[in-house]
Parts: structure tokens; C-alpha cells; sequence
């Protein structure tokens, strides 16, 4: 997906599975990798490629649903529940030296609703270190409403994708409502 306001190459998906498959990763040019399942499983994935490559390489994916009033986590391309807590998972990422986490709502994503701003809040309050939300944008206005959350990115595939919208209309959207956004 996109990120808002980032132009650094990122690599992802399915099959970092150890420290050699992020390396090939950095050493194709990307200057961050983004882990999800292997992460989960093992996190010492998290400790060895932040200590290789640096903390601000490793970036941890948590895709997540809502059912009963708190979130689960899914792996597996969201077909396997993770039986941790999002907690424990948000504090094995940051304590194991993740440099990112990229929270990702299952339910939001490719709905156009917008994005779960109550679980970008949540996420928020537990880590300090930078998150970048996804799931459900539709519209520019949906930037707009997560935005004073202060997470560091904000991402949305289908609506650069699967619409006629640009980044430079989003950003040009965003700087006309008053929002500090880098516009080169």
C-alpha cells in the first residue's frame, strides 16, 4: 500500500520467514521490510533484524478483527487467530525492537469506511514507537479524521488503486484543510 506522506522504498508480504529473507529484501533496495506472521510465531525475527539492519528497518504488521468487543489478531493472510493478545503482540514487537508497527483493521480493509479510529487510539496508547494505520479509507476526508490521532503514516491501497484519486489530490486536499503535510 501507499503511506501518505512516504517515499521509502518498503517491502512486504508473505514469506519473510528469517534473517537471510530480509536481507534479500534490504539488499534489493528496500530501505524497511515488513513482517507479519513470522513475527508473531517467532519474534526473534524482530531482535535479529533490528540488530543486523537497524530498528528503523523492521516494521511489524498486526492484522486484526473485532469480535466481542476486543480485537484478535490473524495471520496467515488472515486466516489463522493468533491466541495472543494484542497487547502481549504490541509489546513483544516494541520490546524485541521493532521500529514501526503497522496496524491493519481485517474488518475496515477494502470497505471504504473509513479508518477504525478507536483501535488507532488504542494502539496509540500502548507503544511509543511510530504506527502507521490501515484499513478502509475511501476518501480523502477519512485522512482528515485520522490525522490528529499523531500516528506517523497512514496508508490506503485501493484508494489510490481502485479509484481516480492521486496522491498529490490527497495532499493538495489536505494542505487546503490546514494540515501540515510535505507536498514535494
Amino acid at each position: 500500500g501507499y503511506v501518505a506522506d512516504c517515499q521509502v522504498p518498503i517491502a512486504s508480504g508473505g514469506g519473510v520467514r528469517n534473517l537471510a529473507d530480509i536481507e534479500n529484501l534490504i539488499r534489493n533496495g528496500a530501505d524497511k521490510v515488513v513482517i507479519n506472521s513470522s513475527a508473531h510465531n517467532d519474534p526473534t525475527i524482530i531482535y535479529e533484524g533490528a540488530r543486523e539492519f537497524g530498528e528503523q528497518a523492521i516494521v511489524v504488521s498486526v492484522d486484526l478483527r473485532k469480535q466481542k468487543n476486543s480485537y484478535v489478531i490473524f495471520t496467515e493472510s488472515g486466516t489463522k487467530k493468533l491466541e495472543l493478545s494484542l497487547d502481549t503482540v504490541l509489546n513483544q514487537a516494541q520490546d524485541h525492537g521493532a521500529g514501526e508497527i503497522l496496524v491493519n483493521s481485517i474488518d475496515r480493509d477494502g470497505s471504504k469506511r473509513g479508518y477504525d479510529l478507536e483501535l488507532f487510539n488504542y494502539v496509540k496508547d500502548k507503544v511509543s514507537i511510530p504506527i502507521v494505520g490501515c484499513g478502509g479509507v475511501g476518501k480523502s476526508a477519512h485522512f482528515l479524521e485520522a490525522m490528529p490521532i499523531g500516528l506517523s503514516g497512514l496508508a490506503a491501497g485501493n484508494f489510490f488503486h481502485y479509484t481516480e484519486h492521486s496522491v498529490i489530490q490527497l495532499k493538495s486536499f489536505l494542505d487546503q484543510n490546514q494540515e501540515n503535510i510535505r507536498l514535494d
